[in-house]
């Protein structure tokens, strides 16, 4: 009966990490990334308890262990696992296409695409430009001004302004954000 309150015993730290390791990969593919450093907090700080405890008690457990080489040899090949996921945690997360700043990066490009898209075929459909982007959104066009992912507000958007007197209105639009991206040029120069 104790080895098997024991063998429960490091079951439920398996789980545990795991659950946590489940947890740090949701949260890193949702796109709601504000709880993302806590729950990588928390998984880290789960690891760095559990997986010490379990190799501590493997190493223990050595001495007991009836065939040495092949109880040596599993406890390595789990290091190697355990080392090999959470090097790969912290890649994705780091340089993975799933890291906050590329997610938004990617949101704007497509709000940009979006927006852009919208006021040309508006300029066609209607042969005059939008004087603002309420104006797109009350013909229907947008359902709504999309929300600058970088400013986190819809109503910063910078607009470009045609220089022909005789068909004025907006013939583009750019993030007002003076961040840099990941690849070096600013928000706004998108």
């Amino acid at each position: 009966m104790v080895k098997d309150a024991s063998a429960m015993k490091r079951h439920a730290e398996g789980l545990l990490w795991l659950a946590w390791l489940g947890c740090a990969f949701a949260a890193a593919l949702s796109s709601q990334n504000y709880y993302l450093p806590v729950l990588a907090v928390a998984w880290a700080a789960t690891t760095l308890i559990v997986i010490p405890l379990h190799f501590l008690k493997a190493w223990r457990r050595l001495q007991e262990a009836p065939n040495k080489g092949a109880f040596t040899a599993w406890v390595a090949f789990e290091a190697l696992c355990t080392l090999g996921l959470i090097g790969a945690m912290v890649w994705l997360y780091v340089s993975g296409p799933h890291s906050p700043a590329k997610f938004r990066e990617r949101v704007l490009r497509s709000n940009l695409q979006t927006v852009r898209s919208t006021l040309e075929q508006y300029s066609i459909d209607l042969h005059r430009r939008p004087q603002s982007l309420d104006e797109v959104v009350a013909t229907g066009y947008l359902r709504a001004i999309p929300t600058d992912p970088m400013t986190k507000r819809n109503d910063s958007w910078t607009l470009e302004w045609s220089s022909d007197a005789k068909n004025p209105g907006i013939v583009n639009v750019h993030s007002s954000s003076q961040s840099v991206s990941t690849q070096g040029t600013k928000y706004c120069d998108w």
